[in-house]
C-alpha cells in the first residue's frame, strides 16, 4: 500500500479550496445511520458531516492526518471518533449502514490482494445491504500519454502560516504494464515578488482501475455495483467522463 508522505499540514496545503465532491458525499452521508469515512485524512469530509450532525467515524493510517484532524474539529467544537488504522486489515468491532472513500484513495492499493483484502474488511462492517462508495479516476489512454512526464500546473494557495503564494504542480508517469502511476507532487512557495523561498517534492504511487475490473473485484468481495457516475453531479458515466462515483452494495 502506499503511504502519504505529506503532513497534515501539507496534505491541507494541497487540496485547500477542494470541495468538487463535498455536497454529493454530504448528501448521501445524511441518508445513513452510521458512516465511516476510509483514509478521513485531515477531515475535509467529515468535520462538515460532524457540523451537519452525522453520525461518521473516520480511519487512517496517518498519526499527522488524525492528528490535525482532531486539532481543525477541537477548533470548531468536535469531538470526532477516529481510528488509526490500515484499510487492508482493520476491526473496530462496529458495522456501519455506509462507508465511504473519498479523494481517489482506494488507489493506493496497489496490487489485487491489497484491494481485495480492503474490500472483505469493508465487507465485514457493513450492515445487511450496507452500501460502499468511492470514487477514482477514469484512466484515459489519451490523457496520459498527452501528460506522461510532463509538469503540470494544478492551483495557487496561500500558506496560512507565512501568508506567502504557493504554487501546486505536478509530474505524472504511467506505467501501463502495472497499472502504476507515479506522482511527483511540487510546492513553490513564492514571496510577494515571486521569488522562491521554499520548494518541497512529495512523490507517491497509484494503481488505476478499469470500469469491468472493478465490478469483478465487487464481485469476487460481496458487493454488487448500484450506481456508476461519470462525475459528482451525477451524470451518466461515459467514454468522456473524468471520474468513476461508484456506489457498492453489500449482496
Amino acid at each position: 500500500m502506499n503511504t502519504y508522505l505529506f503532513s497534515g499540514e501539507e496534505y491541507d496545503l494541497q487540496l485547500q479550496g477542494f470541495k468538487e465532491d463535498l455536497r454529493f458525499y454530504l448528501s448521501e452521508i445524511k441518508k445513513s445511520k452510521r458512516t465511516l469515512d476510509i483514509a478521513c485524512g485531515t477531515g475535509r469530509i467529515m468535520i462538515p458531516a460532524l457540523k451537519a450532525r452525522a453520525n461518521i467515524d473516520g480511519l487512517d493510517n496517518s498519526p499527522s492526518m488524525l492528528k490535525t484532524l482532531q486539532r481543525k474539529a477541537k477548533a470548531a467544537g468536535l469531538k470526532p471518533k477516529t481510528y488509526l488504522a490500515d484499510m487492508r486489515n482493520f476491526d473496530l468491532n462496529k458495522k456501519f449502514d455506509l462507508i465511504i472513500i473519498p479523494c481517489r484513495s482506494f488507489l493506493h492499493l496497489l496490487n489485487a490482494k491489497e484491494q481485495k483484502s480492503a474490500l472483505l474488511s469493508i465487507h465485514k462492517h457493513l450492515t445487511n445491504k450496507g452500501r460502499l462508495i468511492l470514487n477514482f479516476f477514469n484512466p484515459d489512454y489519451n490523457r496520459m500519454a498527452n501528460f506522461n512526464g510532463k509538469k503540470e500546473f494544478h492551483s495557487y494557495v496561500k500558506d496560512p502560516v507565512t501568508k506567502n503564494k504557493v504554487k501546486i504542480s505536478a509530474i505524472n508517469h504511467f506505467y501501463s504494464a502495472d497499472q502504476i502511476l507515479k506522482i511527483t507532487y511540487i510546492h513553490e512557495e513564492l514571496d510577494k515578488h515571486n521569488l522562491l523561498v521554499e520548494k518541497k517534492e512529495f512523490k507517491m504511487m497509484m494503481r488505476y482501475i478499469f470500469r469491468f475490473e472493478f465490478e469483478h473485484l465487487l464481485a469476487l468481495t460481496g458487493f454488487k455495483p448500484l450506481k456508476l457516475y461519470g462525475d459528482f453531479k451525477r451524470s451518466n458515466f461515459t467514454d468522456k467522463s473524468r471520474e468513476m462515483v461508484w456506489v457498492c452494495q453489500k449482496v
